[in-house]
Parts: structure tokens; C-alpha cells; sequence
């Protein structure tokens, strides 16, 4: 036989060979191809499904929060004002009394009117149990009928110190 002959056929069937490793390999990457592309869209409907929940979780949580202000708002409504009016026991001194339902300490008591040209808050800090008064001494400048004179009272509750005081204004 022809050594050309011999070359030539192993050539060939190298060739046919590597022909088929190839062929084999396209149609495995084919069917990889395939998976990723579905893996792809499963991918994408997932990630538009949890946009879709997180969207929803936060419109839910919005109507929650807004349920509990609406609650709060509701429980502040309800509850008794902190403090009573104020009312004059005896000549230049006051008291308004705690109405709050709790026990509270008061840590400032200031005049918000020009017309009180003296006013004395008294020892402050002071506890107060619901229902007993704060007292304080205030020379009115003018006819107290014709005035409005307020004072802002600082407090905050017994039974949580580390809460940030409340101011409320009262006219008298």
C-alpha cells in the first residue's frame, strides 16, 4: 500500500474524529445554552415577583403605620389633658393641677407673657401625683382680665426618665 494512502485515511479519520467531538460538544453547549436562557427568564419572572412582594410589603406596612397614627391619634384624643386650668388660690399665687392619670415630674415652669414682669416657679423639679396641683407665684404687670397670660410647664412622666419632656402651655 501506498504510504500516502495510509496518511491520507488516518488524516480522515482523525478528522472524522474531532468532526464528531465537535458536533458533540455544539449540541451539548446548544443545550446548555438552552438551560441558561431559561434559568434566565426563570431569573428575571423571580426578581419581578420579589419586586412585586416588596412593593406590596411596603404599601402594606404604609396602611399599618398609618392604622397605628390613626390608633394613636385616637388614644391621645381619649386621654385627659395634662393639666387643668389654672387658677388663682390666693393674691399673685396659682395652681393648675395635674390631670395627666399619671404621676409626672415637672422641670420648668416659665412665663410666656411680657405682662408678668415677676413670676417666681417655685422648687422645681417636682413630682406631682395625678391630681395634686403645681403652684406658682406671678405679678401680673396689667388688668389680668384684659391680658392672657400663659406659662409653658415642662414635664415628663415618673415612670419613664429618660423620656423627652413635654411642654404644655396654659393661659390664665
Amino acid at each position: 500500500m501506498n504510504p500516502d494512502l495510509i496518511i491520507q485515511a488516518g488524516v480522515f479519520v482523525a478528522t472524522a474524529v474531532a468532526t464528531a467531538i465537535a458536533w458533540g460538544q455544539a449540541i451539548i453547549a446548544g443545550r446548555r445554552q438552552e438551560a441558561a436562557e431559561e434559568a434566565s427568564v426563570t431569573a428575571v419572572a423571580a426578581r419581578d415577583a420579589a419586586v412585586l412582594a416588596q412593593q406590596k410589603a411596603a404599601e402594606a406596612l404604609e396602611e399599618a403605620n398609618e392604622i397605628a397614627r390613626d390608633a394613636l391619634e385616637a388614644q391621645r384624643s381619649l386621654r385627659p389633658p395634662s393639666w387643668g386650668e389654672i387658677r388663682e388660690i390666693d393674691q399673685g399665687i396659682y395652681a393648675v393641677a395635674n390631670t395627666s392619670g399619671r404621676t409626672v415630674e415637672v422641670t420648668a415652669v416659665k412665663p410666656l407673657s411680657r405682662s408678668l414682669p415677676i413670676f417666681d416657679p417655685g422648687d422645681l423639679p417636682i413630682k406631682l401625683q395625678h391630681g395634686e396641683s403645681l403652684t406658682f407665684f406671678a405679678i401680673i404687670g396689667h388688668n389680668k382680665e384684659m391680658t392672657g397670660n400663659r406659662v409653658a410647664i415642662t414635664w415628663r412622666s415618673s415612670d419613664n426618665p429618660s423620656a423627652v419632656p413635654a411642654t404644655d402651655e396654659r393661659r390664665f
